[in-house]
């Protein structure tokens, strides 16, 4: 093992700043040319060594003396590119159901277009169409639905008279709409009016 290399660790685990500014100037680019051949974006890269070193500096009383400080380096940059490349493949399955929801809105949006008749939605038999929907929600779902969009009351209101949580108030509600979404998917306009 390198003698200057476990003077260094020492020196760094005591605090000195100098010690430390020595180990970043001489593995700071060779670390980042480490980290961008697996994250592929020079910003990246920078940051993630960045982290490296304040991590380094912040837990510098732990260092081991006797352990390769280099090998610990190295470790701790893939360890920051796995969770980086972990947390870019998660961004990215996000952004793809967010793309495939729009698109999916899309499509519903056009087919209700082409399915769209104003002669046939006249006022009653709109109403009817609307009032069978909501009879046809799940009773806990319809009575939630009911009591703030025809009782005018808030969800904390409801809550309180159900003696239930406001977050199952709004997961009931969700469902409600959810439901009638499906339900009235011809009629799509008209969810805005409920």
């Amino acid at each position: 093992m390198d003698p200057d290399i476990i003077n260094l660790a020492k020196q760094i685990k005591f605090g000195d700043k100098n010690a430390f500014r020595q180990l970043y100037e001489a593995y700071f680019l060779k670390l980042e040319h480490f980290a961008v051949q697996y994250v592929i974006d020079f910003y990246a890269a920078n940051d993630l060594v960045q982290n490296v070193f304040v991590i380094l500096w912040e837990k510098r009383a732990s260092i081991r003396e006797d352990a390769g400080l280099i090998g610990y380096l190295y470790t701790m940059t893939r360890n920051h590119c796995l969770n980086y490349l972990n947390h870019k493949k998660t961004e990215k399955k996000y952004q793809q159901e967010i793309q495939e929801k729009n698109e999916r809105e899309w499509r519903l949006n056009k087919c209700a277009l082409e399915f769209f008749d104003y002669e046939r939605l006249q006022e009653n038999e709109l109403r009817t169409i609307i009032n069978k929907a909501i009879e046809e929600l799940p009773e806990t779902s319809r009575e939630v639905f009911l009591m703030n969009r025809k009782g005018g009351l808030t969800y904390g209101e409801i809550a309180q008279k159900l003696n239930i949580s406001d977050k199952t108030v709004e997961k009931r509600m969700s469902k409600a709409l959810a439901l009638l979404r499906i339900s009235l998917k011809e009629y799509y306009f008209l969810i805005f009016f409920l």
